[in-house]
């Protein structure tokens, strides 16, 4: 009983610290109606926000990510929160637009090696059967904090994020102290020191890797339509709503609860075919589907206005392909560079958020909402290249 509540408790932890990250990433978006009045900025300032903060998001994800092989993840993880949670202190202060980009970049690169030293101790100290499924469960952080995101905002604005990132110090003090003390030491893949031409012959050898662009691409993707519905969505709503405080909250909810449903769906779905297809294919049948029906469901989104119901489909699917995709790519390279191979992924798939910022920031200006439409039909292409290299073959990273 004690062994079953301790690591409960340790789950818990790493679930929480995880969603905490993602709450304080989605406070500037979530305050951007009310920050806009504060600091004035045009929606082209705002794509270059997005633009600048994804792309640091993008390499804190490398950097810090591939850090998760020299140093201990519970102290990374823990370190993570506290300097995040410093950010956001830093952004309830900010009284122009430089300093909303310089906080918000700093606060999305700092982030960079949290989720893979969470998902690293989830896999350390849990069993191999229990894995899929608990990572399942840890893709449901980012829905979480979305769906309590919208019934915690408060104003003022500077009051609420000074609040919130108060509790982030002190929670990121908490898991300094429980994750060292609870976790085991966790075990480095190797205790050599490695040559000094390594990181840059491994670095270049996993960028050159077939299937590691192939598992980025989907995944790009998925992380490119979850910034616009994160980001774009509310400015859409806004425009275009009778009652846009309301439908914003209502998209929201509906969208992380859709995150929610289809991250666990997919899981389960994954393991029905398994008898029939095996482990590989029914991961890639499972993931191809997502990517097209994800494709379908955003255009539609933007299209009808029916954010709410077209919201949860999106959330849906959106964290059905990661969390697929996100399998695939914990699996699919050697134990000993999983965590710099994930690193990479994850700094390629990025490129989608940076698409997310200044392009669709253009082609609103330019044609209104309407001129996503063929934007996100053009998306097809990847699903119809990729599907042949898909069933054709195991994807997997050898080893050099």
């Amino acid at each position: 009983m004690l062994s079953k509540f301790y690591y409960f408790i340790v789950f818990t932890s790493l679930f929480l610290s995880y969603s905490s990250c993602v709450y304080f990433r989605r406070l500037f978006f979530l305050f951007s109606t009310e920050i806009e009045e504060t600091i004035q900025f045009t929606k082209k300032d705002y794509g270059t926000l997005i633009l600048v903060s994804t792309f640091t998001y993008a390499l804190g994800k490398l950097i810090l990510g591939s850090l998760n092989d020299k140093i201990k993840p519970e102290r990374l993880l823990a370190l993570s929160v506290f300097l995040v949670s410093l950010t956001v202190l830093a952004l309830s202060k900010a009284t122009t637009f430089t300093e909303l980009i310089l906080w918000v970049s700093v606060n999305m690169f700092l982030q960079g090696g949290a989720w893979i030293a969470a998902i690293k101790l989830v896999k350390v100290n849990f069993s191999s059967d229990n894995f899929s499924t608990l990572f399942c469960i840890m893709g449901c952080t980012n829905n979480f904090a979305g769906f309590v995101a919208p019934w915690t905002l408060r104003r003022p604005w500077r009051d609420a994020v000074q609040l919130y990132g108060t509790i982030g110090v002190g929670f990121a003090a908490y898991l300094a102290l429980s994750l060292s003390s609870t976790i085991p030491g966790t075990p480095h893949e190797s205790k050599k020191k490695p040559e000094k031409s390594k990181p840059k012959s491994l670095l270049i050898f996993l960028l050159t890797d077939r299937t590691i662009w192939i598992v980025s691409m989907f995944i790009l993707i998925a992380v490119e339509i979850r910034t616009i519905a994160e980001s774009w969505t509310p400015i859409f709503i806004r425009d275009t709503s009778k009652n846009p405080d309301f439908d914003l909250k209502t998209f929201l909810t509906a969208f992380d609860v859709g995150g929610i449903f289809g991250g666990l769906l997919s899981g389960l779905i994954v393991q029905m075919l398994y008898k029939k297809y095996g482990r590989d294919q029914s991961r890639i049948i499972v993931g191809l589907n997502c990517c097209v029906l994800l494709i379908v469901s955003t255009a539609m989104l933007f299209c009808t206005g029916m954010t709410t119901f077209f919201g949860f489909a999106v959330g849906a699917l959106v964290y059905g392909n990661i969390n697929v995709w996100g399998i695939v790519s914990t699996d699919m390279a050697p134990r000993e560079i999983t965590g710099t191979a994930n690193a990479v992924i994850s700094f390629i798939c990025n490129g989608g958020s940076l698409i997310a910022g200044r392009p669709v920031a253009l082609l609103v200006e330019a044609f209104g909402f309407a001129g996503l439409l063929p934007f996100f039909l053009a998306h097809f292409i990847v699903p119809i290249l990729l599907y042949y290299p898909c069933r054709s073959s195991a994807l997997k990273v050898k080893a050099e």
